[in-house]
């Protein structure tokens, strides 16, 4: 009975390319640590402008829980479970239906529409190297570490404007909201969510569903104020204040680096254009694209079927 695996990450999400080929994990998303006991964090970026608070969370179908598919009338088929990151490492592993398969590899397709860093912020680019290393700094919320599959971006599509502060020309890109991980034809997928730190326990699920169908696994990190994307026919047309959570993602340093060659302006965001339908629902929040740096985090992958280079 195999089923198609979507992982959707949307939000404030890095996507940071493993600069080593001989590694088995080929990309770590990184999610800023947006949380917080008030609704904005002030003078909390480098450039001195507020922050506004962020959660983190994985959403999935109750129904697809492996304990509960023989259940032909499940109590609640439509539910969702909720589970919020609090310093978590997050690994899939999966189990394809032809045990005999090869290794599902890892490809990209259409990233071109995920935000790119080094476009907008040339030579700030590259994330702090402890954000991608055992014990990330207290600004990291979570990693998740990619190894197969197919990533490509949703195609609802929103166009920006960047200002050119340090890029040298206005930038426009047309950008998704979401990226998509595909692993298709699996019996099941176990989501394991390790923490950070020692001393707390790892938390396991594992999910299938029935045969032809699809299992999504959503990866967010929204801001409070919609963070389930409610319906609402609100559409407001705000710049993309959540992007300043990426720089606290920079070194300390070249945070410092970046105000001082900025020389007072703010870190640039996304602008909207005034014909478009807005941003609302969660999607000003868009995930980016850091530059590739080197890092080693293969020893945390999942035991098991687990993709071999």
């Amino acid at each position: 009975m195999p089923f198609d695996l979507r992982v959707v990450f949307t939000g404030v999400c890095a996507f940071v390319r493993n600069a080593d080929n001989t590694k088995k994990t080929k990309a770590c998303v990184v999610l800023p640590d947006g949380r917080d006991t008030k609704l904005f964090k002030e003078e909390e970026s480098a450039d001195g402008r507020p922050l506004r608070r962020h959660r983190g969370f994985l959403q999935f179908k109750a129904s697809h829980f492996t304990a509960l598919a023989g259940n032909q009338d499940p109590l609640f088929p439509d539910a969702d479970v909720i589970w919020y990151l609090d310093r978590h490492r997050l690994t899939f592993l999966t189990m394809p239906a032809d045990r005999k398969r090869k290794p599902v590899s890892f490809t990209e397709v259409g990233t071109n529409r995920i935000a790119n860093l080094d476009m907008i912020v040339p030579k700030f680019s590259e994330l702090d190297p402890d954000a991608l290393g055992e014990q990330p700094p207290a600004t990291v919320l979570a990693q998740v570490l990619l190894y197969e599959g197919s990533l490509s971006t949703n195609q609802d599509f929103r166009r920006w404007v960047f200002p050119p502060t340090l890029a040298g020309r206005v930038l426009n890109p047309a950008l998704s909201h979401e990226v998509i991980l595909t692993i298709p034809g699996l019996d099941q997928v176990d989501v394991i969510a390790s923490p950070f730190e020692e001393g707390r326990p790892a938390t396991r699920w594992s999910l299938t569903g029935p045969d032809k169908s699809e299992v999504t696994i959503t990866v967010a990190n929204l801001c409070d104020d919609n963070p389930l994307r409610w319906e609402t026919a609100e559409r407001d047309r705000n710049p993309d204040e959540d992007f300043r959570w990426y720089y606290r993602l920079l070194a300390p340093g070249a945070q410092t680096d970046l105000n001082n060659d900025l020389r007072g302006l703010p870190f640039p965001v996304p602008q909207p254009l005034p014909e478009t339908d807005g941003n609302a629902q969660g999607m000003n929040c868009i995930p980016l694209q850091a530059k590739d740096s080197e890092f080693n985090l293969d020893r945390h992958l999942p035991a098991g079927l687990v993709a071999k280079y």
